[in-house]
């Protein structure tokens, strides 16, 4: 039996793993040379708030392209954790005042409830 993806699942699951991959990219980036960084620039303190929140990226990274594996497959799981982690970007990007990603994460949290 083969299995019939929505449209709107396989948008939502490639900008998923596209948003999961740059995420933990950029936060392995920023843990692996937050010492160089202090190291060559003392006036930029890189402290261990920042190391935490490029820890949660990578992690939430991972969780992301997990979700696009799910959504990928149309499971039930994959969908739930693609809305969790949506809404976790929705409101971290909020904080941040990068409306950009807040609104493609929502588009991403559309694209799964349409299915």
């Amino acid at each position: 039996m083969e299995i019939v993806r929505p449209k709107a699942l396989t948008v939502a699951a490639i900008l998923l793993v596209i948003l999961g991959v740059l995420q933990a990219f950029g936060g392995a980036v920023l843990i692996a040379f937050a010492p160089i960084v202090e190291e060559i620039a003392p006036e930029i303190e890189v402290g261990p708030a920042v190391t935490a929140a490029a820890a949660l990226a990578v992690a939430i990274g991972i969780l992301s392209a997990t979700a696009s594996i799910g959504l990928w497959r149309v499971r039930r799981w994959g969908g739930m954790l693609g809305i969790a982690i949506s809404a976790i970007g929705i409101i971290s990007n909020a904080i941040t005042r990068i409306p950009s990603m807040a609104v493609l994460y929502a588009v991403i949290l559309v694209l799964i409830a349409v299915r």
